[in-house]
């Protein structure tokens, strides 16, 4: 991940600190979560979630989240509206065409 890109990303994480749990679809090793720990201000009661299908990268993940959680990113193991804010980055490419063709995106109305 290119350094622009990771400032990138604190910036929009920053715009969630107000939320109190983010969730990481598809965290693989935990990239997302390893640039996140570099925010002092995310102990500011920032509950954030990995998840992804890969058990070995989970392992290497739990060190940069809250917890990490086993599941898809096209059946997510979470009742809806579960969380306040939602990071999917890099996943697109990793889910077969007809998932990705009835897959949609809900955001939150406020």
């Amino acid at each position: 991940m290119s350094y622009l890109y990771a400032r990138y990303l604190i910036r929009k994480f920053e715009e969630c600190f107000h939320r109190s749990l983010v969730l990481d679809v598809g965290c693989g090793k935990g990239g997302l979560g390893a640039i996140v720990k570099t925010i002092p201000e995310k102990n500011l009661g920032t509950t954030f979630i990995g998840l992804d299908v890969n058990l070995s990268l989970l392992q290497i993940a739990r060190t940069f989240y809250d917890d990490v959680v086993c599941g898809s990113a096209t059946n997510l193991p979470f009742r809806d509206r579960a969380f306040d804010a939602t990071f999917c980055i890099e996943v697109i490419e990793h889910l077969d065409k007809k998932a990705v063709s009835y897959t949609h995106l809900t955001l939150p109305t406020n």
